[in-house]
């Protein structure tokens, strides 16, 4: 079986790459990589992207991409993208014949709340409730 080869690294990331090599050769094992590594390695991926940066300097994927600041692109929704603030008046709220709000978290449950036309409801009260519920 041929042996998988790996293509060099962009130039910025060799020195980094260096660092982290011999870090690995003097460390006591089962030791957490140290911070100033961590922060190379996050702001070459800002620039190359976490894949290629993870891949590159032979660290941990999940851990870069969560050190980046990125989510996993997991998406249970059909690909609808959630807003993370919507500021609504009273008066887009109200309906000749009532109130619906429908609120959906990321694992898939939703409440639906229908009102009579007329009474008040803290929409914002509500989300947070329900947002932090079973979280």
């Amino acid at each position: 079986m041929a042996q998988e080869k790996r293509s060099a690294p962009p130039a910025g990331m060799k020195p980094v790459r260096n660092r982290i090599e011999r870090w690995r050769k003097t460390r006591e094992k089962r030791t957490a990589m140290p911070e100033e590594l961590w922060s190379a390695a996050v702001a070459l991926a800002k620039t190359h992207g976490v894949y290629k940066t993870s891949n590159a300097l032979t660290v941990s994927f999940e851990a870069l991409q969560k050190r980046v600041g990125q989510s996993p692109k997991k998406r249970n929704d059909g690909g609808a993208r959630s807003a993370g603030f919507v500021e609504l008046g009273g008066t887009q709220l109200a309906g000749s014949s009532g109130t619906v709000v429908e609120i959906s978290r990321a694992d898939g449950s939703k409440l639906t709340i229908r009102m009579p036309a007329g009474e008040d409801l803290d929409v914002a009260g509500l989300a947070a409730t329900f947002w932090s519920c079973g979280a």
